[in-house]
């Protein structure tokens, strides 16, 4: 299994048609004063399989760590693959962190975690400004 795109948003809508809309991607959120929160952030990503992964179950785990490398928060789940015949699957995923409290200013790193191995890192940097708490920046 790959991992095809990755994004930071603050909402992921999961369509039934397998439509997937990422609201308000950013990399970056300001603060006049910390600690703050993080209002609305979600992890949004693409996993393609392949045929040689049919059948099998895979550990997706997204992180979310400090600038001093410490884990702040954690979402995990599986991910099935069933057999099937023609055209592989796509699985989009969409998971929410709402409400994270950051308490220092610069790199947060969002993992992405396949079968215990770091495939994507995403950065989201926490900077100090006047505009209003928690409002990300593209």
């Amino acid at each position: 299994m790959k991992l095809r795109y990755a994004h930071v948003c603050e909402t992921t809508i999961l369509g039934h048609n397998g439509n997937i809309s990422i609201i308000n991607a950013f990399d970056s959120v300001y603060f006049p004063q910390l600690p703050g929160q993080i209002t609305k952030i979600s992890f949004t990503g693409g996993f393609e399989v392949e045929r040689d992964d049919a059948g099998r179950r895979f550990e997706i785990v997204i992180r979310l760590v400090d600038p001093n490398g410490h884990l702040l928060n954690e979402l995990s789940g599986e991910l099935n693959v069933e057999p099937q015949l023609g055209e592989l699957p796509f699985h989009n995923l969409g998971w929410g962190l709402d409400g994270q409290i950051v308490e220092e200013y610069g790199r947060y790193e969002m993992e992405v975690v396949i079968d215990r191995e770091v495939v994507c890192v995403i950065p989201i940097l926490v900077k100090r400004t006047e505009m209003a708490h928690g409002t990300p920046s593209a």
